[in-house]
Parts: structure tokens; C-alpha cells; sequence
């Protein structure tokens, strides 16, 4: 957040264009110190300053940052977004683990992983901060595959960084990521093509909503990630 950074007195080093939902806009690129979250420490850490106030207000709480892919990929992550738990683990000891793995793509620095629904198959990035979506189409996929015609919609909006867009919201009978299959699942068709909801190479968003029944592990040295079941708490 532009203003958290500005109170730790963050050095200001450039300026990057940040691509969000809808839209760019012109960020600062600031330097800092250290950052430590948990057992994993980062020296001289790069950070880009955003105006979060709009989401803190939403959430009711203050957003200081967002974590993404500088940080966690000098660790394999876990991800439990049902209980709100993050776990880092040593590369070294992943196998450990014992997880069921898929592939993982790199694209843009952001995670990206192959799915299939109603025949079709294709990569789609992996949004875990849209905590209330499952699945957003992009809008070259909306219109290239025809994904309108003869289903049920309803009018919907997409929102982010660069504002808002117009969307349709409906169904898709099944969508399959990492062997595992979503039954009649709720989804949003992008209409607008905007911002990142205007890349074709992706098919779509995947959110935080479809994981909420599973543990999420991304291995980036590894170009590897898991769907795991929930383990049951202990007695």
C-alpha cells in the first residue's frame, strides 16, 4: 500500500505500470530494508506501491500489502484458505510432502496451471486474492468459444486494480484442475476485454472460492503444484 510504504519510508527507485483486473495504472517501485514472513527472510525486498484504501475499507481492515511471487517462490508454499493458514517449507524437503503434483507455468510471473471444462482444456492463472470467484473467463475466450450462447447468464461485474467491468455470470456443467471435477459450477464470463481480462493466452482466472475445499502446495522451482485434501485437526 502506497501510503504504508510512504510511514516506513520506503525508498522510491522508479516507477512500473501495474496491470490489474480491468486496467493499468502507473505505480512506484519501492525498496525496503528487509521483509520476514515467518521462517523466510528477504534482503532488500522490492515492492510495488498501490492504493489499497479502497480494499481495506471493503474488508474492514487495513491491507499493508499483498504477497506474491518474489516472496513465495523461494519457498513451496501451502495455502489453506478455509482456515486462513499459510505453512512455507525448505525446496529441499518437499517430497516430503507426498503430494499427487501437476504442472505449473510460469507466464508473466504469475502462477498458471492447465484445466479442462465442457472439452474444452487450456491454462488459466491462478487469482488467489479473488477469494469470492471460482472461475473468470477472459473475454477472448468468452467470445472465441462462444461460451454465451444457448447457457443461462445473468448481468455481473468484475472488479480490481483500474476499476470495474461488465461480466455475465452463469454455469458450467463441469471444470476439471489437477484431477479434481467441479459439478455445476458457478462461474463469471468476462464481456469486457480489459486489462487482464483481455489476454488470450490465458482462458480465464481461477479464484480462491474454487479452492476453498482443498489445501493448495505451489512448487515454482519445481514448476509443480497440489490439490490435497484438507487434513482433519488433531485430537
Amino acid at each position: 500500500d502506497a501510503a504504508t510504504a510512504k510511514e516506513l519510508a520506503c525508498r522510491e527507485v522508479g516507477s512500473v505500470p501495474a496491470v490489474g483486473t480491468t486496467g493499468t495504472v502507473n505505480s512506484p517501485l519501492l525498496r525496503a530494508r528487509t521483509m520476514t514472513l515467518g521462517p523466510l527472510t528477504v534482503d532488500d525486498p522490492l515492492f510495488i506501491g498501490v492504493d489499497f484504501s479502497g480494499i481495506s475499507a471493503a474488508l474492514g481492515e487495513k491491507i499493508a500489502g499483498v504477497i506474491g511471487f518474489p516472496v513465495i517462490w523461494r519457498a513451496v508454499t501451502e495455502i489453506d484458505a478455509e482456515s486462513g493458514a499459510i505453512s512455507l517449507h525448505d525446496p529441499a524437503t518437499s517430497d516430503a510432502l507426498a503430494a499427487a503434483w501437476s504442472p505449473l507455468t510460469l507466464y508473466n510471473r504469475h502462477s498458471c496451471m492447465p484445466a479442462r471444462f465442457e472439452g474444452h482444456e487450456g491454462i488459466f492463472v491462478l487469482d488467489t486474492g479473488a477469494g469470492s470467484s471460482s472461475v473468470i473467463f477472459h473475454a477472448p475466450t468468452t467470445e472465441k468459444l462462444g461460451l454465451l450462447k444457448h447457457r443461462a447468464t445473468s448481468d455481473a461485474m468484475i472488479g480490481g486494480v483500474g476499476g470495474f467491468a461488465a461480466a455475465r455470470a452463469g454455469e458450467v456443467e463441469w471444470f476439471e484442475l489437477a484431477s479434481v471435477r467441479f459439478e455445476h459450477l458457478p462461474v463469471r464470463f468476462a464481456t469486457d476485454a480489459k486489462g487482464a481480462m483481455a489476454d488470450a493466452y490465458l482462458m480465464g482466472n481461477i479464484g480462491g472460492a474454487l479452492l476453498k475445499d482443498r489445501v493448495l502446495i505451489v512448487d515454482y522451482q519445481a514448476g509443480r503444484f497440489a490439490l490435497v485434501e484438507r487434513r482433519a485437526p488433531a485430537r
